[in-house]
């Protein structure tokens, strides 16, 4: 994270508010260039008014970050689960064969989530962590289609959740609030390297599993 990125976010943010704070977080959410964690910890910093008690400055995080975060962050989660929602179902049929999914396994899931609301108290979780990469979230609940109306209320509410403990932690912080945002993007580059390389290694030993039973039936 390069230092006149941040201070770019810093000085929008502090010059033009909650609307800064609404924009960036959408942006983050649908292009990821700029971390959740920098644009959080930055409001809770210029936006958060120092020299306060912490029930003091409560009702600022709650309606100067916390509320236009929140917004942001679902509208932005909508996209990428809208577009993975329309997407998904074309991916599956051309590539799910070669990973054991079919399109009637996913129409079975996605009815059982319905009917037994599953799934939505983890979404919440994932959001509500600030290292968990928020987009392949978002992607990955678009792909299985998981219910719409439960991956808005638990996106809102994790959401909501993070953007509440991260403004504090920026207030509490003070100008240190980049170096706790730069250790918040390293935690999440890991996180995201560890499960991209889950999802190869799966991806492998699916392959690997499909060659074998393929060469034995040819021996046969």
């Amino acid at each position: 994270m390069g230092f006149d990125f941040s201070s770019l976010i810093g000085m929008v943010i502090a010059q033009y508010g909650i609307y800064a704070v609404f924009l960036c977080s959408f942006i983050e959410e649908i292009i990821a260039p700029i971390p959740s964690s920098l644009v959080l910890l930055a409001a809770g910093f210029f936006l958060l008014p120092s020299g306060h008690s912490l029930m003091q400055i409560l009702p600022d995080a709650i309606v100067r970050v916390t509320l236009p975060a929140t917004v942001g962050l679902t509208l932005g989660a909508l996209c990428m689960y809208a577009i993975a929602y329309l997407g998904g179902k074309t991916m599956i049929l051309r590539f799910g064969k070669w990973f054991g999914i079919s399109w009637e396994r996913v129409e079975k899931e996605e009815a059982r989530m319905v009917s037994h609301n599953k799934g939505g108290y983890l979404l919440f979780l994932l959001r509500a962590f600030p290292i968990v990469p928020s987009v392949l979230i978002s992607l990955v609940a678009g792909i299985i289609r998981f219910p719409k109306r439960a991956f808005l209320i638990s996106a809102f509410l994790g959401n909501m959740v993070r953007a509440f403990c991260m403004s504090i932690l920026g207030w509490w912080a003070g100008e240190a609030y980049n170096a706790y945002a730069e250790a918040f993007a390293q935690l999440g580059d890991y996180m995201a390297w560890s499960i991209g390389g889950l999802i190869i290694f799966i991806i492998g030993a699916i392959l690997v599993k499909k060659l074998i039973k393929r060469d034995k039936k040819s021996a046969r």
